[in-house]
């Protein structure tokens, strides 16, 4: 299987009946959120951005005890932060690298929220 970029792994989840209610954050550089919502994005943040205002969206999209967060990116520097900024909030986390390595970690260890980057 060739690697999916983050809006072909919004679509893999959205489509799979045991994944499509996972809530999807967007964090692009990429300004067309029309296009993010029709792949099932529930919410999306333009790079560059301001942690506080990822938190919010995050704290938006989770709720009651909902607090494990799957963060993706290829940028292992990004990703490390996030997790680092997340987790100093209270917020359980594990990261994957590309699209392919997001959706085993979803197989394995189904997340409240699915923070593509």
């Amino acid at each position: 299987m060739p690697d999916l970029d983050g809006f072909d792994t919004t679509a893999v989840l959205k489509t799979d009946p045991i994944t499509k209610d996972i809530p999807i954050l967007i964090v692009s550089v990429i300004e067309d959120k029309s296009k993010m919502y029709r792949l099932g994005a529930n919410d999306y943040i333009t790079k560059p951005f301001n942690i506080d205002v990822l938190v919010e969206k995050v704290n938006r999209l989770l709720t009651g005890s909902q607090k494990t967060i799957l963060v993706v990116d290829d940028d292992k520097a990004l990703v490390k932060s996030l997790e680092f900024e997340l987790k100093k909030r209270g917020f359980t986390t594990f990261t994957a690298y590309n699209g392919k390595e997001a959706l085993k970690a979803v197989d394995q260890n189904r997340p409240d929220l699915f923070c593509s980057t």
